[in-house]
């Protein structure tokens, strides 16, 4: 679908990208990670189109214009409704009017817009504004969409359903999904993932791959008043730690896989051992 290959940018002779290669695979989910100041705005924005580049290249195989995007900040018009804002977007894609009304209609459906669809964008929630957003950069049924946090400050039933409705729409509409988060399990959907490190890649690949090559076993241990997480190469040295512990103490332990949000904590040099 793209082709990112040997993309640099420095700002006042820092590095914030540095070498960045990777390709985003059509049809798949792509999560773009890393810790604030990592360089995922400005390589999200060298994408987008509104910034360049110092060397590297962009090779899509496929329309540029049929890219989708969602920006962090909500770029609706405030005084005109979720449809009008929404209409228009689409008609500077000179789509037809009655294929527009389509569309809104079906992603009406999907999204469950029915009580702020005609309403005034100010008025709206900020989870209702946040799907208002989304529906825009999806209107053009684009082939790629590019999302920036697009969950950011929606309560989890929310969140939950505009996943699922995205989901949805890369199953069976083959819809290609790059999106960053803050919210570590939401990347566990996706296929493939890059993780960003002062402006370098650290990881790319599969979840399943990243899982296999970096999990370890975690036990956590809760106490009246506090606990403890350490890492054990497995079952047998879990129960030595046990052990090893004054045990009228311990109230409960639980033996897990380590999560996505402690192997990136780890490659971040920022795992916490408490």
């Amino acid at each position: 679908m793209l082709e990112i290959k040997n993309v640099n940018k420095k700002y006042k002779n820092k590095d914030v990208l540095n070498n960045i290669n990777f390709n985003i695979p059509k049809n798949n989910i792509v999560a773009l990670l890393g810790l604030n100041g990592a360089g995922k705005t400005t390589l999200l924005n060298i994408i987008m189109g509104l910034l360049k580049s110092d060397s590297g290249s962009l090779n899509f195989n496929f329309d540029k214009k049929l890219v989708g995007i969602v920006f962090q900040e909500n770029t609706f018009d405030e005084e005109l409704s979720v449809y009008d804002n929404i209409f228009i977007r689409a008609r500077l894609y000179k789509i037809g009017k009655d294929e527009i009304k389509k569309r809104i209609d079906e992603y009406n459906k999907l999204f469950g817009m029915d009580d702020f669809l005609y309403k005034k964008f100010k008025y709206c929630s900020g989870g209702q504004k946040r799907i208002g957003v989304i529906v825009r950069a999806l209107i053009i049924n684009p082939k790629l969409i590019i999302l920036d946090e697009p969950t950011t400050a929606l309560d989890i039933v929310t969140r939950k359903m505009v996943w699922n409705v995205l989901k949805k729409l890369n199953r069976e509409k083959n819809l290609t999904i790059l999106f960053t988060s803050h919210y570590i399990e939401e990347c566990e959907i996706a296929n493939y993932l890059v993780i960003l490190k002062s402006g370098k890649i650290i990881y790319k690949g599969s979840y399943n791959e990243l899982i296999s090559k970096y999990s370890n076993k975690s036990l956590v241990v809760e106490f009246s008043n506090n606990y403890k997480k350490v890492e054990v190469n497995n079952i047998k040295d879990a129960i030595n730690y046990l052990i090893s512990l004054d045990t009228s103490r311990i109230n409960t332990f639980k033996l897990d896989n380590s999560s996505l949000e402690d192997i990136f904590l780890k490659l971040n040099n920022a795992y916490i051992n408490i």
